[in-house]
């Protein structure tokens, strides 16, 4: 009964985590005048863009982060937006995409979100089951910080591991909205991070892709449905980004990015004739609200924006070069070379550091290559279903041509070399000059490839549909009742194939290695979990904890609401830091050590054995904090198992 009522209060939580997510981009876009699909679309990252600004200028103002300072900021910006949309339109009325929102939206959206939150909840296996992975120990112990802080900025979120005046930028939206979520709910941290990631894997995601795919390709049936439904096949994304680090923000970036991109399209001008309507500098204000949600939600992502709008900015360039006025031309000139130089100084300043990009090849070229093409990377069983249909895909929009067309392959050409560079090309230089923005980090661009072959997938699905209903028109017309059945058949069929291909395995393999909790998970074990669990009852709030993160002990700060001396493994060492990490089992009365103690407030320890994430790494344990079952300066206050939680007893 307890497990149901967990579900439950997730299944609560996730509509409030879409709340947080649509309804200030809703409002933004609405006053924007975006009604329909663009509006459901595009909400989310209006919606990312005011928490960024929100976050970012609520410690600016005396407000603290919470609900108050969220709605603040849409009502500030709504004014901004409702006053540009009247100088733009030079108090007149302006045409607007009309984009409406069919039944067939409603289906493959419900289609969509069932399914991925289906894949998403195996793959967890709990409500509050947390990624057994090393960059979850920063993730879950920043929510808490902007609870206990009420600062959600992403230049204050670095205090957590860095003294005032050495921290710098961290992308801290999706830290900001899962703090949001647990405000507004009660939730546990965990939770709410599950809430959220459902509300971005399972609507946000397939809401863009099918946005992206109309904008370049035009409407219909068939491809809504196919593109909500190719959307779930894959597990590249959304699910490697929840499994793999664990990238919670690059997951909410790369959600974000079809929609980014089809705005792009349609300031540009690109798409099905009843989509070009947009004014161009209307348009760029569309762009403009986008783009700082997705850049404070990882950098990477809008560095992907760059790299996979870039086709979209050269056919618009062609076009306007061929047939456009000469005002257009040298406007859209302009445009680009502003465009290509600020995307080599953006991309060259928000490169990571050297010491970051060091991940190395793993595969050849040509296996690189196979990989990408058959949907297969970073070791995933192949998608041969979707990448026969993305295939297919490329060759219907070569043969069209039509501007989202090329568009469209351009993309899918760009994340495909991508792939393949990071993956199976030795040359240094190369290598970093291309993917370096990414930290030549192979699964951050195996999460890449969904986002260009969907579109194309569901293209390929369309045309296929489109050939066999003109064929069999006699037998069955449009709109009879066996037409309709040999929709849902063929969609049923589409559904079902897509589900027994690489995502079973892949949810599996997932739970297994990062989610599934047992005495021996890699980051906190049953026993450590239990600790933790009632370590509330047992530590009074305002003492610190002393421990070794890589074991995880530094969760006790998420988890059980108490500060530890290190709440992640990367992070500045004090002086103090390191004479309790060096020599606390050895500490007396009126030493170093105790002086440490006392500077820091640390009054406990909790010691979790020596089984470190990531598992392998050897060289980070800490001489102060071994031994302490022989040591004098502890005594032991609480065990579950091999986990312990001890009290500073030499230094009174």
């Amino acid at each position: 009964m307890e497990g149901l009522v967990d579900w439950i209060q997730l299944a609560l939580a996730v509509p409030v985590a879409a709340i947080v997510l649509w309804l200030p981009g809703a409002i933004l876009g609405w006053l924007a005048g975006l009604r329909g699909m663009l509006l459901l679309a595009l909400a989310p990252g209006f919606g990312a863009s005011t928490v960024a600004v929100a976050a970012t200028a609520a410690p600016l103002v005396g407000l603290a982060w919470s609900p108050l300072a969220l709605a603040a900021a849409t009502l500030v910006l709504g004014a901004v937006v409702a006053g540009l949309r009247f100088v733009l339109a030079r108090g007149g009325r302006f045409a607007l995409p009309s984009l409406r929102l069919p039944w067939v939206v409603g289906i493959g959206v419900l289609l969509a979100a069932g399914l991925l939150s289906w894949r998403v909840g195996q793959t967890l296996g709990d409500p509050e089951a947390i990624s057994q992975t090393f960059d979850n120990i920063f993730h879950l112990n920043a929510v808490r910080f902007i609870l206990d802080t009420a600062d959600a900025s992403s230049m204050s979120v670095g205090l957590l591991t860095t003294p005032a005046g050495l921290q710098s930028f961290y992308p801290a939206e999706w830290h900001a909205i899962v703090a949001l979520v647990v405000q507004l709910t009660g939730a546990s941290i965990p939770l709410a991070v599950n809430a959220v990631t459902i509300a971005v894997a399972a609507l946000v995601w397939p809401i863009g892709a099918m946005l992206l795919a109309r904008t370049l390709f035009g409407g219909g049936t068939a491809l809504m449905v196919a593109t909500a439904v190719v959307s779930t096949a894959l597990p590249q994304f959304p699910l490697l980004l929840m499994q793999y680090g664990v990238l919670y923000p690059l997951q909410l970036g790369f959600a974000l990015l079809p929609g980014a991109l089809a705005a792009l399209a349609l300031a540009l001008g690109i798409g099905p004739s009843r989509t070009r309507t947009v004014p161009a500098a209307w348009g760029a204000v569309l762009v403009a609200g986008l783009l700082p949600g997705l850049a404070v939600a990882h950098p990477g992502a809008f560095v992907a924006w760059l790299a996979l709008g870039a086709p979209l900015v050269v056919v618009a360039l062609v076009r306007a070069l061929r047939t456009g006025t000469s005002v257009r031309r040298a406007a859209l000139l302009g445009a680009f070379a502003v465009y290509l130089v600020a995307g080599v100084v953006l991309v060259k300043l928000l490169r990571p550091p050297a010491e970051a990009r060091g991940w190395p090849p793993t595969d050849s070229l040509p296996g690189a290559l196979l990989d990408a093409l058959t949907l297969g990377a970073y070791g995933f069983v192949p998608a041969y279903l979707v990448a026969a249909l993305a295939l297919f895909g490329v060759a219907v929009s070569l043969r069209r041509r039509s501007a989202g067309d090329i568009a469209a392959v351009g993309m899918w050409a760009i994340a495909v070399l991508l792939y393949v560079v990071v993956a199976g090309c030795s040359v240094w230089v190369i290598r970093d000059v291309l993917t370096g923005s990414w930290y030549n980090n192979i699964p951050r661009l195996a999460a890449l490839l969904p986002i260009a072959a969907v579109p194309l997938a569901a293209r390929g699905a369309q045309a296929i549909w489109s050939w066999s209903t003109s064929k069999a028109s006699r037998v069955l017309p449009r709109g009879s009742a066996l037409w309709w059945t040999g929709a849902v058949a063929a969609t049923a069929a589409l559904v079902a194939v897509a589900q027994v291909g690489p995502m079973p395995a892949a949810v599996r393999k997932g739970h297994e290695a990062h989610f599934a909790l047992s005495g021996h998970s890699a980051l906190l074990s049953t026993d450590e979990l239990a600790l933790l669990d009632r370590l509330d009852q047992l530590v009074p709030r305002d003492a610190v904890i002393a421990g070794s993160p890589w074991t995880g002990a530094a969760l006790a700060y998420a988890l059980a609401g108490i500060p530890v001396l290190m709440p992640h493994t990367l992070m500045y060492e004090t002086e103090e830091i390191r004479e309790i990490n060096g020599g606390l089992a050895d500490a007396v009365e009126g030493d170093e050590v105790c002086d440490a103690v006392e500077e820091t407030g640390v009054e406990y320890v909790l010691d979790f054995g020596t089984r470190e994430v990531p598992p392998g790494f050897d060289g980070r344990r800490y001489p102060g904090l071994d031994g302490l079952a022989d040591s004098a300066a502890v005594e032991l206050v609480d065990q579950q198992g091999d986990a312990k939680l001890y009290r500073v007893v030499g230094c009174e």
